[in-house]
């Protein structure tokens, strides 16, 4: 077991992928896949990370509201905070944007 033992394993325990963890601690990655599978071993309870659809339990699907017409999941608003920042635009117009340039070429494309 590491020093961060305890740090680790409360983090996973959230959910925390073991790569954000280890920048989060400044550790190396193995160390954080060790201790979690020690933890295990051990008979700690930690959720398996998500990368896809998990089995255990259903992913909840955290939304954000932009304005009263846009509705985000909450992953996606990072992503598009910085991406409309970087734009100088605000994140509802650039949303606005992205949304209508998709649908006009779908349309476009598929008639």
């Amino acid at each position: 077991m590491s020093r961060h033992y305890s740090d680790i394993v409360a983090l996973a325990k959230q959910r925390h992928r073991p790569q954000a963890i280890a920048q989060r601690l400044n550790l190396h990655p193995q160390t954080v896949y060790a201790d979690i599978r020690k933890a295990r071993m051990v008979g700690v309870k930690i959720p398996h990370f998500l990368d896809n659809e998990s089995e255990e339990e259903p992913a909840r699907l955290d939304v954000v509201s932009l304005d009263p017409q846009f509705v985000v999941p909450l992953r996606l608003k990072t992503l598009l905070v910085r991406e409309a920042e970087r734009a100088g635009k605000s994140p509802t117009d650039l949303a606005r944007e992205i949304l209508e340039k998709g649908l006009l070429d779908r349309v476009t494309r598929h008639g």
